[in-house]
């Protein structure tokens, strides 16, 4: 089993250190599972494609306001007037993102992960603590309030290898428990529960709270239409999947990627919004998802972005190309580790972690 997680979730800086993984129980054998939710994954050459976005760089390299390329920025987050927050977790800092990329550090502070920003110019993050022999030890949830007062969120459950979280409108604070393969819930009361997924099973069945089981379960949104959204998937044999959980802690499957053995594909980063592939306003939630791929022996990595409707129509929007750095047309631009996604009514932004940049995706 180790040998198949790593393969599928350290290969991005920014979930290195996670490992090693810890032994589980698996649950029921997956070839018994319905396949009825996978969803062919159309990779596709950009000769193949057509696509009317276009690819800018917004902060880093070639950008207009030729400031510094950010060291491997992480995962990043929208507030309410299209301001960005970025996490670098190399560098124990969190930076503030104009729409039109001017950027300062916002806060200093140990090993920030998933960020999210929260009501009346607050932010929340995942701090993930570290022994003194570099292993991870436990995570905290921080909150940044708008003068910047840091508060450490009591959560009576012992975090290991939190990688994201989301907030709820009524402010409740969800958190993805990596390898106790379950979804944490924290409410601004201070009671803390679990959601869904039971502790030391790993697997993959949809269902209601502890019936439900997760493998690795990684980044979250919280929808507009009341659901919490996952990807969850950590190994080949159990394929990456996007899931979503309603208040009650029922568990849906929205999209699978059926397993490969032959050439790995996973779901690097993702974003839920009411934007339809043309990126018009939508009554209803769809993602756009980074696929990153491995093929000829993992010699040649490429990375494409995906836009998935609601009524579960996979749409590319870039195209499938190797990894590597190029703006411009969407067809012929290139990614290096596209770990962080956010939509707002700017644009599409993400964080190019290995590159150094934000990247901007906008209809031309």
């Amino acid at each position: 089993m180790k040998a198949k997680v790593i393969k599928m979730i350290s290969l991005s800086v920014c979930m290195s250190g996670i490992l090693p993984l810890q032994s589980c129980k698996k649950d029921t054998p997956l070839s018994k599972i319905s396949e009825q939710k996978n969803i062919s994954l159309a990779t596709s050459t950009a000769s193949s494609l057509t696509s009317s976005y276009v690819v800018s760089t917004v902060v880093g390299r070639n950008s207009g306001t030729n400031l510094p390329s950010l060291p491997y920025p992480c995962y990043i987050c929208s507030d309410a007037v299209g301001s960005m927050y970025v996490t670098l977790p190399f560098s124990n800092a969190i930076y503030k993102v104009s729409p039109h990329g001017i950027y300062s550090k916002y806060l200093s502070y140990d090993s920030p992960y998933g960020i999210k920003a929260g009501a009346n110019g607050s932010v929340y993050f995942v701090s993930r603590y570290s022994n003194t022999d570099g292993s991870i030890d436990t995570n905290a949830i921080v909150k940044a309030d708008k003068n910047k007062k840091i508060t450490v969120l009591p959560v009576k459950e012992k975090l290991t290898q939190i990688l994201d979280l989301a907030i709820a409108p009524d402010s409740s604070i969800y958190m993805a428990d990596f390898l106790n393969n379950r979804i944490i819930k924290f409410t601004k009361q201070g009671g803390t529960s679990i959601l869904a997924g039971k502790k030391g099973v790993r697997g993959y069945a949809d269902g209601q709270g502890e019936n439900a089981h997760f493998t690795y379960p990684t980044y979250l949104k919280f929808g507009e239409d009341g659901y919490l959204w996952v990807v969850d998937g950590g190994g080949i044999d159990v394929g990456q999947s996007i899931r979503k959980i309603s208040k009650q802690g029922k568990v849906t499957t929205v999209y699978r990627l059926k397993p490969d053995y032959k050439n790995l594909h996973y779901i690097e980063t993702f974003a839920v919004t009411k934007r339809d592939k043309d990126y018009n306003l939508s009554p209803y939630e769809n993602v756009f998802f980074f696929v990153r791929s491995f093929s000829d022996g993992n010699k040649v990595v490429s990375n494409q972005l995906f836009h998935l409707s609601y009524t579960n129509v996979l749409t590319p929007i870039t195209g499938n190309l190797p990894e590597g750095y190029q703006d411009g047309s969407a067809l012929q631009a290139s990614f290096n580790v596209p770990t962080g996604l956010t939509v707002n009514p700017n644009g599409i932004f993400v964080a190019d972690q290995v590159n150094g940049v934000i990247r901007k995706i906008t209809k031309q």
